[in-house]
């Protein structure tokens, strides 16, 4: 599972079901429990497609191609929630792209 640090934005990866309060930054070594006052205040949801979590992971950075490919993956794998995809935060950066909307476009008319 790929994190990314609150306080430096260093993107590390740990295990799969680790408890995210109880790690450490790699390189600012600050425990990401001290943010767990700001991230419960945010909203976070499972994400079950690994492909759409890793396009948001990308977005968030503004790497809008791979967010692009990986969000292409994801409706490949499974993902449908068009609801999701046009209100999701970490998106917002995607929204005005054409090739978002070709991709949603290309989605709808399956």
């Amino acid at each position: 599972m790929k994190l990314t640090c609150l306080q430096c934005g260093t993107a590390y990866d740990v295990p799969e079901g680790t408890d995210v309060r109880k790690t450490a930054c790699p390189k600012c070594r600050v425990p990401q429990a001290a943010h767990f006052p700001y991230a419960q205040s945010m909203r976070f949801e499972v994400v079950e497609n690994p492909a759409y979590a890793r396009a948001c992971e990308h977005a968030r950075r503004g790497e809008a191609a791979l967010a692009l490919a990986a969000l292409e993956e994801a409706f490949r794998t499974g993902y449908d929630d068009l609801e999701r995809l046009a209100a999701d935060p970490a998106l917002a950066g995607l929204r005005g792209d054409p090739r978002l909307a070709e991709i949603v476009k290309r989605h709808r008319s399956r």
